[in-house]
């Protein structure tokens, strides 16, 4: 290589692009948006974000991830633990909230917040998928709770 320590994505020169400069702002005031949801709210082709979100990301400005279904964008800067709580649907919120008073299983949870026990059931595989929420044995019931790791950052 002629030049070893020329940076291809240097992160000034990257941010110089109107477009990417606008992609960037909307990513970090959006963590954990995917590419139809940033073309659609800044009104410009799905193939020109892509190839801006690229360049964001080798200049490391974002990252990216498989959550689901879909790719989303974070900036860089931004804890990946924070990522799921943004996720989560009103039930999956009631759930969560529920316990972080108190762990409990499910068919309390389910009779507390006046949902169905399959409602609760799907929902807490969705949480402990996502490593927010984890389950231990205790006798003969499942006892759900908020993964520790998940409140170091909400201090």
């Amino acid at each position: 290589m002629l030049f070893p320590n020329w940076k291809l994505y240097d992160e000034e020169k990257v941010l110089l692009n109107d477009t990417r400069k606008e992609i960037y702002k909307y990513i970090s005031d959006n963590p954990g948006t995917y590419l139809r949801e940033i073309s659609k709210n800044l009104n410009k082709p799905v193939s020109t974000i892509t190839w801006h979100l690229r360049i964001l990301e080798k200049a490391n400005l974002i990252k990216s991830k498989k959550f689901g279904n879909r790719i989303i964008y974070y900036p860089s800067n931004v804890d990946l633990k924070e990522l799921p709580l943004l996720f989560l649907n009103e039930t999956q919120k009631r759930i969560f909230e529920y316990l972080l008073k108190s762990p409990a299983h499910l068919r309390k949870i389910a009779k507390d917040l006046n949902l169905n026990v399959e409602t609760v059931r799907y929902n807490l595989r969705k949480l402990e998928t996502l490593g927010i929420v984890k389950h231990k044995e205790e006798k003969n019931k499942v006892i759900y709770y908020v993964d520790e790791s998940i409140l170091e950052f909400r201090k």
